[in-house]
């Protein structure tokens, strides 16, 4: 008898664990006596269910070919998400001491994935876990500021940037207006 030939697989960002199950049913009486994995990056597996880790995210064509004690064989082929690992990055506003600096998060993560995780860690022992957070650095100089971001499926990124405090208070200055003509009107009539 043919069996009938099905797999089940968590979905993880590249580099974690995936499992793999078989939930194939042998028909008919019969029993399914191997089974062989091809996971569409040159690994080959003979197990009933299997673990791997992909290096690389991506579509992974995934074939699982059963045969039953009977010498009948059947497959299945299913393309397998693997969302790529998310990828910190952030900026920040112009930096004066004992002024709020706004940290804005520019992360991005695979459109297969959500990041659900944010953690800024400051020098001065201080953290925060808001998207967007508002800090203050009472000291002038560099302070070096961490992101670490993770995903719905386990992936993971950080990124560590110095952050320049300059001493003092902004000064703001008046715009300057440059007219191409000494004589400049503005006509607001319409004639």
């Amino acid at each position: 008898w043919v069996p009938s030939v099905d797999f089940i697989h968590d979905t993880l960002c590249e580099g974690n664990e995936i499992s793999f199950r078989d939930i194939s049913v042998a028909n008919g009486g019969d029993s399914i006596k191997s089974r062989l994995w091809i996971l569409g990056d040159n690994d080959i597996y003979v197990a009933k269910d299997i673990k791997h880790i992909y290096d690389k995210g991506g579509l992974h064509e995934v074939v699982l070919i059963d045969t039953s004690e009977s010498g009948c064989f059947k497959s299945v082929k299913k393309d397998v998400k693997v969302p790529y690992n998310p990828v910190a990055n952030f900026e920040y506003s112009i930096a004066f001491s004992n002024e709020m600096i706004n940290f804005i998060d520019l992360s991005y993560s695979d459109m297969y994935d959500s990041i659900i995780y944010r953690l800024w860690k400051f020098d001065d022992g201080t953290i925060s876990f808001e998207e967007n957070p508002l800090k203050a650095f009472s000291d002038a100089g560099k302070h070096y500021v961490r992101l670490v971001v993770k995903t719905k499926y386990k992936g993971i990124d950080s990124i560590t940037l110095p952050v320049y405090v300059y001493s003092g208070q902004p000064v703001l200055a008046a715009p300057t207006l440059n007219f191409p003509y000494d004589n400049y009107y503005i006509d607001d009539c319409i004639g």
